[in-house]
C-alpha cells in the first residue's frame, strides 16, 4: 500500500507541472516504481512488448531484477528463463525456487547459480537432499548473498553437520533459515555421534550470521559447538531442541555476548537443565520466547523469579507457552500453581498470562501462555479460557498471529481475544456441519475476514451451501486445503456455483470421492493454478483424463498436478493417459512409486470473434461501443458489458482500481475470459483511450493474469 501511495504521489505531482495526455507521457523513473510493484516476471509479461521505450526500459533499467519461480506454466519460465534469467543473471537480485521441476533445472544446469554475482537473497523450498552440497559449494561463490533460506523435503539428511558448517563459511550471509530435517524424531538424533556439529576450532573462519532460524532438531550438547561458529548472533530460533537418551546434558559455558534474542521449542529439556543453559550461555537474552514440555516445574513462579533476578538481569519480554495432559484431580493442582503468576514481581514488569482448560471425562487438557506480550504465529481456539492474570478488560490484541486454528465453536463464540493479521484459518473437526456451524458475523468479530488468504478445513462432513458461504465470506483466500472431509449431497446447487467467482489458485484435496464429484469440486476454482490430490483409491485416472484434456476450458490456468499416496497399480494407467495426443504437453517427476507431479502447459479460454449481441432491435457485433443512459458500454465476449474511457493520467487510476477491486465487479465479466493476442501489442491509450476497456480487459494488466 506504501508503494502504491508513493506511485500516486509522483502521478500527481508530474500532472501538476504540465498534463499528461496519455499514458506514455509518465516519466520513465516513474514506469520503474510501476514495475516494481508488480512481480518483475508480470511486469515484463505486460509491458516489454508494448513498444520500444517499453523494452529499453527493461533492458537498460539500473534497478535489480527480483524473481519468484513459484506457479508458473512451463512456456512461461521457458521464456522467462531466455528472456530474463540468461541475459540479465547478473542483474538478479533475488531469486526464489520453489516448483520442483524449476528446482531441477536450476540444480541440474551446469553451475548456473554461481553466475549469480549480485545474488543477496536465495529462497529455495522442497529441495531433494541429494542437491543440498552442490548447491552451498555453488554459493561459496556469491559475493553477496546476505540471505539464504532453505526448506528440504522430508527426507533424512545425513550428512547435516557438514551442510551447517557449509553454510557457516558463507562470507556475507546476515540471515539464514534451515529446515533440513523438521521431522526428526529425538532418539534418532542421539544415535548419530559421528554426524554432530563439532566446535568451530579455526578462529579465522567465524560466520558473519546475525539471524540464524533452525527448523530442526538440535541436540542439546550441539548448541555451544553450533553457537562457537557464530559470534556476532543476534537472534537465535530452533524449532527442537532436545536432550539425548544416551548422553548426560553437557551444557559448555561460552561467552555469547551478541545473543539478545531467543526462541526454543523445548522437546523433552526440563526445567533443570533448562536452567543450567541460561545460567551457561543466555544470561545476555533480553527476549525469550519458550514453549515447554509438560515439566510442572516450568509453572513454579518462584524458581522463576528467582533464575530471572539472579542470572538474567537484561531480560525485557518473558514469553511462555505450556501445555499438559493431565488427570482432572491433578488439575487443580496446576490451577494453584499458575495462581503464583500473579505476585507483585509479574505485575511489576508487566508480564501477564492467561490459563485456558478444558475437562474431558476423567482427564482434562491445560494451557498456560503469556499474554503481554504474546508473539506466537499460531493460535488455537480449543480450550476454555478461565482466567488471566492482568487487571484489564478490554479485548486482548493477539498481533502476531498469522495462523489461527478453530476447533471448538463454544470457545469461539465466546472468545476475547481479537487477531488483526491472521491470514491463515483451519477449521477441524465437525464445526462446518449444520448444527455447529459458525456464521461469518461471529468469525468476523475475532478476525478481518477479508484478510484470509489460506484456508484448511479437517475432518468436516458439511453442506456444500455452507461451504460457499463460508468461501463467499473470505474473498481473498488463494489456498484451499480439504482434508478427510465430505460434503452432503446437495450438489444441486450446481447453477448457482457456476456464476460464483473466487481467487482460489491453489488446492489440496485429500478426499476419497466418485469422479463426477471431484470434477464438480474442481470446476468450483476457475482460476486454479497448482492442484494436489491424496487419496489411496479413487478416480485419478479419469480425473487427470479430465483436467488434461485439450478440451477443458474450465481450469485453463492449470499448470501444476501433485498425484499423492495413489495405488501403484494406477501408476501404468497414468503414464498411458499422458501419453495420449487428446492430452495437453506434460512433463512428470515422480519423487516415490505412490507419488507423481505434473508440469502442464495452460490453456486460454476459446475466443468469439463472430459473434453479435442484438440490442433495441439492433445486432451489435464484438468491440462494438454504445451509449446507453449517459453510460459506455461494449460487446465484450458476445455479451454486453460496462465500458470504461480511461485516458491519460487516469488510466493507471483505473488499472489499479479495477486490478483492487475486481471481486466487486466479477458479476459484470463473463465466466470464461477472453484474452486476445493483438490486445498486448498495442499501446495502453489504444486499449482503453481510443477503443474503451471493460472490467475484464483492464484486469489483464494485473500480475495474477
Amino acid at each position: 500500500m506504501e508503494q502504491k501511495s508513493q506511485i500516486t504521489s509522483s502521478i500527481n505531482s508530474i500532472s501538476s507541472l504540465h498534463i499528461v495526455t496519455c499514458f506514455e507521457d509518465l516519466a520513465n523513473e516513474l514506469f520503474c516504481e510501476i514495475f516494481e510493484y508488480f512481480d518483475y516476471i508480470s511486469s515484463y509479461e505486460i509491458f516489454f512488448n508494448l513498444n520500444q521505450r517499453f523494452r529499453n526500459l527493461f533492458i537498460n533499467s539500473p534497478h535489480p531484477i527480483k524473481i519468484n519461480f513459484s506457479s508458473l506454466s512451463k512456456s512461461i519460465f521457458e521464456s522467462s528463463y531466455e528472456n530474463i534469467i540468461l541475459p540479465y543473471q547478473h542483474k538478479i537480485q533475488l531469486l526464489y525456487l520453489s516448483n520442483p521441476f524449476i528446482i531441477d533445472f536450476f540444480l541440474l544446469s551446469n553451475s548456473l547459480i554461481q553466475n549469480f554475482i549480485n545474488l543477496q537473497t536465495f529462497l529455495i523450498k522442497d529441495i531433494e537432499s541429494k542437491y543440498l552440497e552442490n548447491l552451498l559449494n555453488d554459493l561459496l561463490l556469491l559475493p553477496n548473498l546476505s540471505t539464504l533460506v532453505i526448506i528440504c523435503k522430508h527426507h533424512y539428511v545425513s550428512n547435516r553437520s557438514n551442510l551447517y558448517k557449509q553454510v557457516f563459511r558463507l562470507s556475507a550471509l546476515k540471515y539464514c533459515k534451515l529446515s533440513l530435517n523438521p521431522y526428526k524424531v529425538f532418539e534418532c538424533v542421539s544415535r548419530e555421534g559421528a554426524d554432530r556439529i563439532p566446535p568451530c576450532v579455526e578462529t579465522n573462519k567465524f560466520s558473519p550470521l546475525t539471524h540464524l532460524i533452525i527448523e530442526d532438531t538440535i541436540v542439546l550438547y550441539e548448541l555451544s559447538a553450533l553457537l562457537s561458529y557464530v559470534p556476532q548472533l543476534r537472534h537465535l530460533s530452533i524449532n527442537q531442541l532436545c536432550t539425548s537418551s544416551n548422553v548426560q546434558p553437557n551444557i559448555c559455558p561460552i561467552v555469547s555476548q551478541q545473543l539478545t534474542h531467543v526462541s526454543l521449542h523445548l522437546g523433552n529439556v526440563y526445567f533443570d537443565v533448562f536452567e543450567l543453559l541460561i545460567k551457561n550461555i543466555l544470561h545476555q537474552v533480553q527476549v525469550l520466547h519458550i514453549s515447554t514440555p509438560a515439566d510442572q516445574t516450568y509453572l513454579n513462579a518462584n524458581r522463576w523469579e528467582s533464575l530471572i533476578l539472579l542470572y538474567m538481569p537484561y531480560l525485557q519480554i518473558f514469553d511462555i507457552d505450556y501445555h499438559v495432559y493431565t488427570s482432572r484431580v491433578d488439575g487443580e493442582i496446576y490451577r494453584n500453581l499458575i495462581d503464583q503468576f500473579e505476585s507483585s514481581f509479574w505485575i511489576e514488569q508487566q508480564w501477564f498470562f492467561a490459563y485456558h482448560m478444558k475437562v474431558m471425562g476423567d482427564y482434562c487438557q491445560i494451557y498456560f501462555y503469556s499474554t503481554n506480550p504474546y508473539k506466537k504465529r499460531q493460535f488455537t481456539l480449543d480450550l476454555e479460557l478461565i482466567k488471566t492474570t492482568t487487571r484489564s478488560t478490554k479485548q486482548i490484541q493477539m498481533n502476531s498471529v498469522h495462523h489461527l486454528k478453530i476447533e471448538d465453536e463454544n470457545c469461539t463464540i465466546n472468545c476475547i481475544n481479537y487477531f488483526p493479521n491472521v491470514t491463515q484459518l483451519t477449521f477441524k473437526e465437525c464445526l462446518l456441519q449444520e448444527k455447529n456451524y459458525i456464521s461469518p458475523n461471529i468469525l468476523n468479530r475475532i478476525f478481518p475476514l477479508k484478510q484470509i488468504t489460506e484456508l484448511n478445513i479437517f475432518l468436516c462432513n458439511s453442506y456444500f451451501k455452507d461451504f460457499i458461504q463460508l468461501i463467499t465470506s473470505l474473498p481473498n483466500i488463494h489456498k484451499l486445503c480439504l482434508h478427510r472431509s465430505k460434503f452432503q449431497k446437495d450438489f444441486h446447487l450446481s447453477k448457482q456455483v457456476e456464476n460464483f467467482h473466487n481467487k482460489i489458485k491453489d488446492v489440496t484435496i485429500v478426499i476419497r470421492c466418485a469422479f463426477e464429484d471431484m470434477k464438480f469440486l474442481v470446476n468450483f476454482f476457475p482460476q486454479l493454478q497448482h492442484l494436489t490430490i491424496s487419496m489411496t483409491k479413487g478416480c485419478f485416472v479419469e480425473i487427470i483424463q479430465y483436467l488434461l484434456s485439450k478440451n477443458n476450458e474450465k481450469t485453463p490456468y492449470l499448470n501444476s498436478i501433485w498425484l499423492k499416496s495413489f495405488d501403484l497399480s494406477l501408476s501404468e494407467k497414468i503414464m498411458a493417459v499422458l501419453q495420449s495426443e487428446k492430452i495437453r504437453h506434460v512433463d512428470s517427476m515422480s519423487n516415490s512409486s505412490h507419488d507423481i507431479r505434473l508440469w502442464c502447459e495452460t490453456i486460454l479460454p476459446s475466443t468469439n470473434n463472430n459473434c453479435t449481441v442484438e440490442y433495441d432491435g439492433h445486432l451489435l457485433e464484438e468491440d462494438q461501443v454504445i451509449e446507453r443512459k449517459g453510460k459506455l458500454y461494449k460487446v465484450e465476449d458476445c455479451a454486453l458489458q460496462r465500458a470504461y474511457n480511461a485516458c491519460g493520467m487516469y488510466l493507471l487510476q483505473m488499472v489499479s482500481i479495477a486490478c483492487d477491486v475486481i471481486q466487486n465487479e466479477k458479476h459484470k465479466v463473463p465466466s470464461k475470459r477472453r484474452v486476445r493476442k493483438s490486445l498486448r501489442r498495442k499501446l495502453l491509450t489504444e486499449s482503453c483511450c481510443e477503443t474503451l476497456c471493460t472490467v475484464a480487459e483492464m484486469i489483464r494488466y494485473c500480475p495474477s493474469h
